[in-house]
């Protein structure tokens, strides 16, 4: 992608999970989150806030080269603070996903 953007398609991980839901309710064009790349996800999730977004778990996911936090509007619409350490260009890291799957169920009992 030009200036170096990424685009992740993501697809439900079981039956009756949170995407799988979502896509039942919105269909299959319609789009999970949006994730933004960030120098300090406290300091981006403080504006996002501030914007009336609500974070999906207590504190950021944070495994060393790679930190995320989820939000969420009143609307339903979620958004993914990201920030890299130097050298890791992941989307995620297999070490966060039982803390993204809990955002999930948080998100799922709202």
């Amino acid at each position: 992608m030009p200036a170096g953007g990424l685009v992740v398609l993501d697809a439900p991980h079981a039956a009756g999970d949170q995407k799988n839901r979502f896509q039942q309710e919105r269909g299959l064009e319609a789009v999970h989150h949006v994730a933004l790349r960030v120098e300090n996800v406290q300091n981006a999730a403080k504006i996002w806030q501030n914007k009336n977004f609500k974070p999906l778990s207590e504190r950021p996911l944070d495994y060393g080269s790679l930190t995320q936090w989820f939000l969420q509007n009143p609307a339903g619409q979620i958004i993914e603070l990201i920030e890299r350490r130097p050298g890791n260009n992941a989307t995620f890291d297999c070490k966060n996903i039982a803390g993204l799957r809990l955002s999930e169920d948080k998100v799922s009992s709202q």
